[in-house]
């Protein structure tokens, strides 16, 4: 799976609690809904088809702690929605892992200096790993 390299830098990285043994859940879904984003704040962004969900998620402009509706009163973890592609979890550079991720937000937390480059990430429903460095 390739992914795109080109980033927008959104600023701090805010880590949530650990997610590491949950999956996806949220798989069965309209896409041509429209869609809102809530930042840990409450600040709701909006609306957005989702085409633009996926590219604000490869962008890292939506973390995994952000939450998404189609409603704006039925909220789930951007993480938890399937086809976003949020799917890596990686471990930063003091060892506590972050995510999931979109693969394309990856090269971000890289420059950001959050990733060391010489770790792995590890893809949340394969097990597949593959080398920031390579990503």
């Amino acid at each position: 799976m390739a992914c795109n390299m080109d980033f927008v830098i959104v600023g701090s990285l805010n880590l949530p609690d650990e997610r590491t043994d949950k999956k996806p859940v949220v798989t069965n879904f309209e896409k041509d809904l429209e869609w809102y984003v809530k930042l840990p704040d409450g600040d709701v962004y909006g609306p957005f088809n989702f085409e633009e969900l996926i590219e604000q998620a490869g962008d890292f402009r939506i973390a995994p702690e952000y939450t998404i509706s189609t409603n704006q009163e039925d909220w789930v973890r951007a993480s938890e929605i399937d086809n976003l592609g949020m799917n890596w979890m990686v471990p930063l550079v003091h060892g506590q892992k972050y995510g999931p991720v979109h693969c394309n937000a990856i090269k971000q937390l890289f420059y950001d200096g959050y990733l060391a480059d010489d770790v792995a990430a590890t893809h949340n429903t394969t097990g597949e790993r593959r080398w920031v460095a390579d990503m």
